[in-house]
């Protein structure tokens, strides 16, 4: 039997983490200021409340007032689902519906150390009384501040982060600095940062159980929350594209158009003439053209120009590998091991 996984909600973002997040695990959401942490975080809290799920969601940066206000210019704010926490402890917690419970653990209001240290036992406490589904800590790097030396903090980030996973709360942290004892205990990583500028990228380096694409990609944050971009100018490739006969690249491009052109850069004789043969049948409709390792810069870059396609292929430490650099309708630009097996190419991902 498969992991339950739980889908975040977010534009594009589950089709990276291979359909979203196994129920239970503790994920790390990583990058620099004003890279999103927060939307993502407040984006994944509202729409697992909105599935009738119960969320507890803790600032450490931020005081309430402020979250509040911020979240609430997001078309996901519901503020019907926000519930505050002295009412829930007087009340109980509910037996069904989902809520969002706030919990202000800023560093305004927080000041003795003594008590900071103990803030792993107090959100336990808070978890299991109000029988919390997720939880979100925004950021972990206060808390991390207030805890003692490496070897304090990683026992208590370990006996944390062992105890989520034996409660079934599925746990979102955010940090704003190069994740250190956090990447080794956590069950996922998500890193948010910049491409040059203007350009934000996201990858995701760590997924245990689960299966997920790797690779940096675009995404933009408006007030609907986070979209992903994945490449490609549409997920639709026409329905007469000629396929290569190589199933796992069509798979990614959905076949080549008629008329198109398109470019191989391949610096592995071997691997070249494996292709020529295996693509010997789309001539008539495609225009393929290749250069190799010692091609002239200059006329590569004016055939690369000229495609509306372009794939390289190159050998490192004896393997073979592929990745679509450019392609109309590719779903990712991957790089994969090229392999012929029983006359045919397979593309292994890595």
């Amino acid at each position: 039997m498969g992991l339950q996984l739980i889908n975040t909600g977010i534009d594009g973002l589950d089709r990276l983490l291979g359909g979203g997040i196994p129920k239970g695990s503790t994920v790390l959401v990583s990058g620099p200021p004003g890279a999103g942490k927060t939307v993502v975080s407040l984006e994944y809290t509202f729409k697992r409340a909105k599935n009738g799920e119960r969320v507890l969601f803790v600032s450490t940066c931020e005081l309430l007032y402020n979250i509040n206000r911020f979240a609430s210019s997001m078309s996901f704010f519901d503020l019907d689902l926000v519930k505050i926490g002295i009412n829930l402890d007087y009340y109980g917690s509910k037996e069904e519906g989902g809520f969002v419970e706030f919990w202000d653990y800023s560093l305004g209001p927080v000041m003795d150390e003594q008590f900071a240290g103990d803030i792993f036992d107090a959100i336990q406490e808070k978890v299991s009384l109000h029988k919390i589904d997720h939880l979100v800590i925004d950021s972990i790097s206060a808390i991390n501040m207030f805890i003692g030396n490496e070897a304090e903090k990683r026992k208590k980030l370990l006996l944390f982060m062992g105890w989520a996973s034996r409660s079934g709360c599925t746990t979102i942290l955010t940090t704003d600095t190069d994740p250190g004892t956090e990447q080794s205990l956590t069950d996922g990583i998500i890193n948010l940062g910049r491409d040059g500028v203007s350009m934000r990228t996201i990858d995701i380096s760590k997924l245990r159980g689960q299966r997920h694409m790797s690779g940096r990609y675009l995404y933009t944050i408006d007030r609907d929350g986070m979209h992903v971009l994945l490449p490609g100018l549409s997920e639709r490739p026409p329905e007469d594209a000629v396929k290569t006969g190589i199933a796992d690249l069509d798979a990614n491009i959905g076949g080549m158009g008629r008329g198109s052109t398109w470019h191989f850069n391949v610096s592995d004789a071997s691997a070249e003439k494996i292709l020529k043969d295996a693509l010997e049948h789309v001539k008539a409709d495609v225009k393929i053209t290749f250069s190799d390792a010692s091609s002239d810069a200059a006329v590569r870059e004016k055939a690369e120009l000229a495609s509306d396609g372009i794939i390289d292929v190159w050998n490192s430490g004896g393997y073979v590998l592929f990745q679509v650099k450019k392609a109309p309708y590719a779903q990712s630009f991957e790089p994969f091991i090229m392999k012929q097996q029983d006359g045919k190419i397979r593309l292994i991902q890595l």
